[in-house]
């Protein structure tokens, strides 16, 4: 993966091919190695003389001087005014700064840690970097059980935790402080999310989402390599060019299609409409993607090592597409998480109703198989999930859902994928503007729901987009009420038990795409897991969750 590697650990460069990156040495010496791995026009500055290295792209401000202003903090240890002056920053950037006379090293990100970043520490030194697989290639490590299990379960990992017990994950809003002299790291934790629905008047909110969004967007434009938009048929996409339109600016709108895949050929159709009704079918293009390639399944786990599942080595053509071209890609990541109703479909009122919950919407299997096959009790497991769920800083179970599809799903799930595209192009998305999650975070859940926020927003901007059926629900939000119909039939379908609606999903692995390297894989010993627990039948993500395990076992 593209970014920085910081270490005082001795790395064999012929150990690791740095994925087949371009690699730049920034600093070399007995104290500490800087590099940076990247593909053409990926953004990172070095300032030697003084001693600031930084990567990505501030859309609101000038990283230069932002680095000087962080610099300053820093020689005053003066963290909390970091954590503040962090705060409005709208964009994807790390920063890391050293301090030669105190012989420490600090590594700072933004408020959403929107750039992956992995560190680890033994008694060789530490390793710090963007890139999992330059820690993994470089140090010892054993597996976390109860990690792979949640990545068997779930297709994610929970918290600061990775599938290694020695390799951590960098959170959000953070200040990780390197003590050279004792090769320690501390960390100076500063993200907050104490509350995920308010009270604001939604009419007046999604005005001011109108307006900041639409700043967001401008300047991303400003600063961005020949951008390009991803337009899916969907609302979240919509909405980023409804705001493109307001702006008169002209770029590529680039829709892919498989054409095995129902569901793309429903996003064309919707955006074509949409398009059409903003007057801008001149700028879009559908590329047709290739079948699904094992090897590009592969070489996802080659350079993301499980952080991202296999299944999607289908999207790589894609992004190989725009690194050919030179074109960077805005893309719509995050209004999933802040535009819509998070809340779950029914009152959770215990721990034990929030586990099964979040098992039966995000869970490619049981909790006892996963267990079973990763060699855990099912009670150990649920206890591991029951204690990260109790960590979340809010009350009610049914906020801990939404804390958790913020937090876990979206940081370490979506980040991951969206890092996963960065090893092409530079990729970026208005909606992780912090005014903007602000403003989406005040008010409620409720006026999230069935799609209101974004049919109060397309309204304000020309088309009438809200009118064009959204091919994930086949039917357009301004039709309220037959969306409810449909959340009402997920409400009852939430309700029955999970055993039922895993025997519908169950299919055997003959049906897998790759089930004949699937196969080769679990006939082959493993010492990691018990795959005698594999069942006749599971779900299609089940298998592709269990082949990116044991392709990453076998890395």
């Amino acid at each position: 993966m593209p970014g920085f590697n910081l270490h005082s650990i001795k790395i064999d460069n012929q150990s690791y091919d740095f994925d087949g990156l371009t690699v730049n040495k920034t600093h070399e010496s007995q104290r500490f190695n800087l590099s940076v791995q990247h593909p053409k026009d990926y953004p990172f500055y070095f300032d030697e003389k003084g001693n600031v290295y930084s990567e990505g792209i501030i859309y609101n401000d000038e990283i230069e001087e932002v680095a000087e202003t962080i610099a300053q903090h820093i020689h005053n240890e003066e963290f909390d005014q970091i954590a503040s002056v962090l705060l409005p920053l709208d964009g994807e950037f790390v920063f890391i700064i050293s301090e030669p006379s105190k012989r420490r090293i600090y590594v700072i990100n933004d408020r959403w840690g929107r750039l992956p970043v992995y560190y680890s520490v033994n008694n060789s030194g530490y390793v710090v970097s963007r890139n999992i697989s330059f820690i993994t290639n470089n140090t010892t490590t054993t597996l976390n059980k109860e990690e792979v299990a949640c990545s068997l379960l779930l297709g994610l990992n929970l918290g600061e935790n990775t599938h290694w017990n020695e390799i951590k994950r960098m959170p959000p809003h953070c200040i990780l402080d390197i003590d050279q002299k004792t090769n320690t790291i501390q960390l100076h934790r500063f993200f907050e999310i104490n509350s995920v629905s308010g009270t604001a008047p939604l009419e007046d909110v999604a005005s001011e989402i109108t307006n900041e969004l639409t700043q967001a967007l401008d300047n991303r434009i400003a600063k961005l390599s020949n951008p390009s938009l991803s337009l899916s048929g969907g609302l979240d996409s919509r909405l980023t060019l409804a705001v493109l339109k307001t702006l008169n600016q002209s770029m590529p709108l680039i829709t892919y299609l498989r054409p095995n895949e129902s569901h793309d050929k429903m996003d064309v159709f919707s955006a074509k409409k949409i398009t059409s009704a903003l007057d801008l079918s001149k700028n879009h293009e559908i590329t047709t993607l290739p079948e699904a390639s094992f090897e590009d399944s592969k070489q996802l786990i080659q350079f993301k090592k499980g952080l991202n599942c296999a299944s999607m080595g289908y999207i790589l053509p894609y992004h190989r597409m725009h690194e050919t071209r030179g074109i960077s890609s805005i893309t719509d990541d995050g209004a999933g998480k802040f535009f819509r109703d998070l809340h779950p479909f029914q009152k959770l009122s215990s721990m034990k109703q929030l586990i099964a919950y979040v098992v039966k919407q995000h869970g490619s299997s049981s909790i006892r198989n996963s267990a079973d096959i990763c060699g855990l009790s099912e009670k150990k497991l649920k206890s591991y999930l029951a204690d990260r769920f109790n960590s979340y800083p809010v009350a009610s179970f049914n906020d801990k859902y939404a804390y958790f599809y913020i937090r876990d799903v979206g940081i370490n799930w979506s980040y991951e994928g969206g890092d996963r595209n960065r090893q092409f192009t530079w990729i970026t998305t208005p909606f992780y503007n912090p005014k903007v999650i602000e403003l989406c975070l005040s008010l409620s859940q409720a006026d999230k729901r069935h799609g209101r926020l974004f049919n109060v927003l397309f309204k304000k901007f020309p088309g009438n987009l809200e009118e064009i059926i959204n091919p994930n629900w086949n039917q357009s939000v301004v039709n309220e009420k037959t969306i409810k119909k449909l959340y009402d039939k997920q409400r009852l379908k939430s309700r029955i038990p999970s055993f039922l609606l895993d025997m519908k999903k169950r299919i055997p692995l003959d049906h897998f795409i790759f089930n004949k390297e699937l196969k080769i894989l679990i006939e082959t010993d493993s010492q990691e897991f018990d795959l005698s627990k594999i069942k006749k039948k599971h779900s299609n993500s089940f298998y592709w969750q269990l082949l990116t395990l044991l392709l990453l076992m076998r890395d």
